[in-house]
């Protein structure tokens, strides 16, 4: 959750010092500049290994589809 935090408010160009108070103040962390700056490349490297990742030759996929009808029996609803 941090790390996700921590890039949208360094992308907003908040400082690395600003992203460390707002970590504190909101989740309780309390972490180094040196990590907060090392984060990006560290979920670039995860995103990059997504993306490269081997897919399989088939996904199960269910597909589920309702309709609600309100049907008056003796002019009531039930």
């Amino acid at each position: 959750m941090y790390s996700h935090c921590k890039i949208i408010l360094h992308t907003k160009g908040i400082s690395v010092r600003d992203v460390q108070l707002q970590l504190d103040d909101l989740y309780g962390y309390e972490l180094s500049t040196e990590l907060i700056s090392n984060m990006p490349n560290k979920v670039l490297e995860l995103a990059k290994d997504w993306q490269n990742r081997a897919l399989d030759q088939m996904y199960p996929i269910i597909f589920i589809d309702a309709t609600v009808l309100s049907i008056r029996i003796d002019s009531a609803l039930p």
